[in-house]
């Protein structure tokens, strides 16, 4: 808990630390020109994370806004007149702010009772943001935002929050929406089951985003809009291994103890016979999503001829609001009773024997 932000030239010269050393800095996207750096720290309060510009020609850090606890960036308009700024009130529940940076005057665009996540973007003139949101709804919707004078109002619009859809299936669709008609289609196929980090180039031409697959390591790929080809642009290395001989899981349901559905990605070896040994793999949070991504402890294991189940319990996110509220406070205890519903589903499907299970992950703790 310690990060410092350092910058240095392309090729790798000139490195400078630009922060004090002994606090807490968090790394946000540079200004639209490039004249700074939007960040958070806890410089001034070890329990809080405010929001600064770093400008990197006078090195100096200039605060954004003060924040009672957990502060970032989530844009700045292109005049750097105006930033958006997110502030956690709770684990599973933000607010989005609007600040003038002149006046430090703010307007909070997501008012809600109860938990809510949000995010946001200006357009390019910033008079409007756009919000994924998911105030008064189970899942996030996309919605947009006229710049409000005095108090923010959600206004719900159509599907989900943004062109990476992971609320259904576990993988990503790529979608894209027409700002001017607010109509959305359809995008190519993935190469890959997940993507992320989708980043348009200036020209609009081209997007490049971050794939990832159950056999695919994470690398760079750039879809060239007009032709609608995909180019991969990095080759991770996977020296000695074949990535066509791995294996995909298979997405499994089943009903916790009290009825609830859950899911998990179950991964078996290629010469299976079953019953047999099994280790169950619980991903950290108490957020997060199991997803059908790149693992190689689990291709260790299916190597030696172990499978690997790796559920979604209560509490997990991508599953709507409910489903990822469903765990907090003395509810956890219904969480950990999920990890016995998933060694039953193993059981009693005869996948693995009572003596054949394994257990590993974020949540093993707790068990």
């Amino acid at each position: 808990m310690n990060g410092q932000i350092y910058l240095f030239r392309p090729d790798g010269t000139d490195l400078k630390r630009y922060t004090a050393g002994k606090d807490n800095n968090w790394l946000a996207p540079w200004t639209h020109d490039g004249s700074a750096l939007m960040m958070s720290s806890n410089v001034r309060d070890g329990a809080a994370m405010d929001c600064y510009l770093l400008v990197v020609h006078e090195r100096k850090m200039e605060i954004v806004a003060q924040n009672l606890g957990i502060g970032s960036f989530e844009d700045m308009s292109r005049d750097n007149r105006l930033a958006l700024l997110s502030r956690m009130k709770s684990r599973g529940s933000n607010d989005v702010y609007l600040v003038d940076l002149s006046s430090k005057k703010e307007v909070n665009l997501t008012s809600h009772d109860g938990p809510g996540e949000f995010a946001g973007r200006f357009s390019h003139d910033a008079k409007t943001v756009y919000l994924a949101s998911n105030k008064d709804r189970d899942l996030e919707a996309f919605a947009k935002e006229k710049r409000p004078q005095r108090r923010g109002r959600d206004n719900r619009r159509t599907g989900h929050a943004s062109g990476v859809d992971l609320e259904h299936s576990g993988k990503s669709e790529l979608a894209f929406v027409d700002l001017r008609t607010e109509k959305m289609s359809s995008g190519l196929p993935l190469p890959t089951e997940l993507a992320f980090a989708p980043k348009f180039s200036r020209d609009g031409k081209q997007l490049a985003l971050v794939l990832n697959g159950a056999a695919a390591p994470s690398d760079v790929w750039v879809l060239d809009l007009a032709s609608r080809r995909f180019h991969q642009v990095t080759h991770s290395p996977h020296t000695g291994i074949n990535l066509d001989n791995l294996v995909r899981p298979q997405l499994v349901h089943y009903s916790a103890n009290d009825g609830l559905p859950l899911s998990a990605w179950l991964w078996l070896p290629k010469h299976w016979s079953p019953p047999g040994p099994v280790v169950l793999s619980f991903h950290g949070g108490p957020e997060g999503e199991e997803l059908p991504g790149f693992r190689s402890d689990y291709h260790a294991l299916l190597i030696e001829g172990i499978a690997v189940l790796a559920p979604n319990v209560r509490g997990s996110s991508g599953f709507g609001k409910r489903f990822v509220n469903l765990d907090n406070g003395k509810l956890r205890f219904n969480a950990i009773k999920d990890i016995k519903s998933s060694a039953d589903y193993l059981i009693a499907n005869r996948i693995a024997g009572p003596s054949q299970l394994g257990i590993m992950g974020g949540r093993t703790a707790v068990t």
